[in-house]
């Protein structure tokens, strides 16, 4: 058993995230596998969600069942990234076909997902590495509107559709 962030995840460390990619991405490649690019990190009661982005053609929307999980291969990540979180948090290796349901596009063929994981361990108190995400789109929350909303788990964006408000304004 391989653990990091109290879940069973074979994890590697490397001196620079550029080092991180390219092992992931050649991991993705000798395994048939696409790559996360992880951003933030839920750690929540009984889950732990890596939130980020993989790109659109990599899911297969064939195959989109509740029940199904896709098969993780190995957290590829710096030392610094994980206790000092910026833009990236690291690379996380999954095989394909991978479906993924909801999935918000982002406007450079990337998809939004959260990869929701079961804990092993409570060692580390609920919390988030990282930005804090919205609950539908996956999209970090805006600062301001976290200062306004602390507990806020939508963007603006998602509550005023739930509000019914044109682009949440």
């Amino acid at each position: 058993m391989s653990t990091i962030l109290d879940v069973d995840l074979h994890h590697e460390f490397w001196g620079t995230l550029d080092a991180a990619r390219s092992a992931a991405h050649k991991e993705a490649a000798n395994t048939g596998g696409a790559v996360v690019c992880v951003e933030s990190v839920e750690i929540q009661a009984h889950k732990v969600c890596l939130i980020g982005t993989i790109p659109e053609c990599a899911i297969d929307r064939k195959e989109v069942r509740e029940d199904r999980s896709p098969s993780l291969g190995s957290f590829h990540t710096t030392w610094g990234a994980v206790l000092s979180p910026g833009r990236q948090l690291g690379f996380l290796v999954v095989r394909q076909p991978v479906s993924f349901e909801p999935c918000s596009t982002d406007s450079s063929d990337l998809c939004r997902v959260a990869v929701a994981l079961d804990r092993m361990f409570n060692t580390i108190p609920t919390t988030v590495i990282g930005p804090i995400c919205c609950k539908k789109c996956r999209r970090p929350i805006s600062a301001e509107r976290l200062l306004v909303r602390p507990g806020a788990g939508l963007c603006t964006a998602c509550q005023g559709g739930k509000e019914g408000i044109p682009n949440g304004n």
